[in-house]
């Protein structure tokens, strides 16, 4: 991915389109607007403006990881689903979900897909259950 703010890789028609954005943007004009007066969608419109000022939803996980490793060292060995975590930390359904992943991706929680759910009830697509990584676990 394209830094924030960087021009992304684009040939000269689209390139001129770019800049054409940056300049309506620039004044406030509003995406349906835009998106009519450069003959694009206004996806391709919200696709320019994540490259010019980045996504809009922000990362939660500097602030998140930090609670969910407290809690699943608080009780180590024990499983619980992306539902259960959010409601217990943040008083929210199923926020923690992309953080889990990224804290099982470096090897600081282990997932598992099961076939019940947090209620011991059959879940027919299948929950994810998370716990807290062992050390002699590899990644």
């Amino acid at each position: 991915m394209t830094p924030v703010g960087e021009l992304p890789k684009m040939r000269k028609p689209k390139k001129a389109k770019f800049e054409a954005f940056r300049e309506l943007w620039a004044v406030n004009e509003p995406v349906p607007s835009i998106a009519k007066r450069l003959g694009v969608t206004d996806r391709t419109v919200e696709r320019y403006r994540t490259h010019l000022e980045g996504p809009r939803r922000p990362d939660y996980y500097a602030l998140w990881m930090p609670l969910v490793l407290e809690h699943l060292r608080r009780y180590p060995g024990s499983w619980f689903t992306d539902g259960e975590l959010s409601r217990v930390l943040l008083n929210r359904d199923n926020v923690l979900r992309c953080t889990l992943e990224r804290m099982t991706r470096e090897g600081l929680a282990v997932s598992e897909r099961r076939t019940v759910n947090a209620r011991g009830y059959k879940a027919e697509q299948g929950v994810w259950w998370w716990r807290l990584a062992r050390a002699d676990e590899p990644l």
